[in-house]
């Protein structure tokens, strides 16, 4: 357990910054983009230029990870900043993609945004760039370029069932994030559970309220860099993507991330080592509470605070602790 959580922090603490308000529901989530043609292959990073190929190591994971967040543009448009070099983002110089850290100015902004629109092959996402709104982020010859498909990219073959197919992008959960399940250590037939949009624990047998077909899907989680950063994990549901558990008046829910200071503070947590055993998760905002069950539901809670919660500490440093297991 102590392996598995120390290699999720590796790689999950590499910071962020919380996003604006934004009505695209890209926006917050850490994602992956995987070719719809070539589905072995992902929009990544390497050298700093943009390339397309497949994932060998835990190194191609992260530089195949961005956080969408508001186009710096606006216009309803995103961009992408990497997971592993926070501030730095996808960006076009001379139509080839590139990595490069905001600069600030209008040109920088114009041209490392991108407004998604329904893929050209029929499925997943095509994201055109901004300013050159006839050029869509393309691969070709596992190099990511922008271009409109009219052969003037010697690269990129010049018919437009090969751009459509190209250009169209599967939006995948950031390749960085891990699924797992919660499981409180003194219910260990027990998960975190998200019905209703409320949070519990449950194994599947006690809240007639849950569907038990959803048990799974509602007991898995992906464990993706905190929204608030600093080292923090967010937990977003794999059955209801962009949404994540969060505390509101210390009962947690699963709610949508709406891009708010508040929202990436009350859905980060820091995973620290157990109260009782295994991994205890703190709230970033409130550092005197963990998550905790009571009663079978979820909150946020440090000994004494909460009157549903019993107040002995053995209770509630056990209460207070989850095995985290890979699903």
């Amino acid at each position: 357990m102590r392996a598995l959580l120390l290699s999720c922090l590796a790689v999950l603490a590499v910071g962020s910054v919380p996003s604006a308000a934004h009505a695209d529901p890209l926006v917050g989530r850490w994602i992956t983009l995987r070719s719809v043609n070539v589905p072995k292959n992902v929009v990544r990073h390497a050298g700093f230029l943009g390339e397309s190929t497949p994932l060998a190591n835990d190194q191609d994971r992260k530089d195949a990870s961005f956080r969408v967040v508001p186009g710096l543009a606006g216009g309803g448009t995103v961009s992408f900043e990497a997971a592993n070099y926070p501030g730095h983002y996808l960006r076009h110089q001379g139509f080839r993609i590139k990595l490069m850290k905001s600069d600030g100015s209008k040109l920088f902004r114009d041209d490392a945004s991108f407004t998604p629109a329904p893929g050209a092959a029929g499925r997943g996402t095509t994201f055109r760039a901004s300013n050159y709104p006839e050029h869509a982020l393309r691969h070709c010859s596992h190099h990511l370029f922008i271009d409109k498909g009219d052969g003037t990219n010697k690269e990129c073959a010049p018919d437009a069932k090969t751009f459509a197919a190209d250009t169209s992008f599967v939006v995948e959960p950031a390749a960085i994030a891990t699924r797992v399940s919660l499981a409180p250590v003194g219910f260990p037939e027990h998960f975190v559970r998200h019905c209703g949009f409320q949070g519990f624990i449950d194994d599947n047998k006690r809240n007639r309220d849950c569907n038990p077909a959803a048990w799974r899907d509602d007991t898995t989680f992906l464990m993706v860099p905190g929204l608030e950063g600093g080292g923090s994990v967010s937990f977003e549901s794999v059955n209801f993507p962009g949404q994540y558990l969060r505390h509101q008046d210390f009962r947690v829910k699963l709610a949508a991330n709406d891009g708010s200071a508040l929202f990436s503070k009350d859905a980060s947590f820091t995973p620290v080592p157990g109260l009782a055993s295994d991994a205890s998760f703190r709230s970033v905002n409130f550092p005197d509470r963990y998550l905790r069950h009571c009663n079978f539901k979820l909150f946020i809670d440090g000994n004494k605070h909460l009157k549903e919660c019993q107040a002995e500490d053995a209770t509630y440093r056990r209460d207070a602790s989850f095995k985290l297991t890979p699903r």
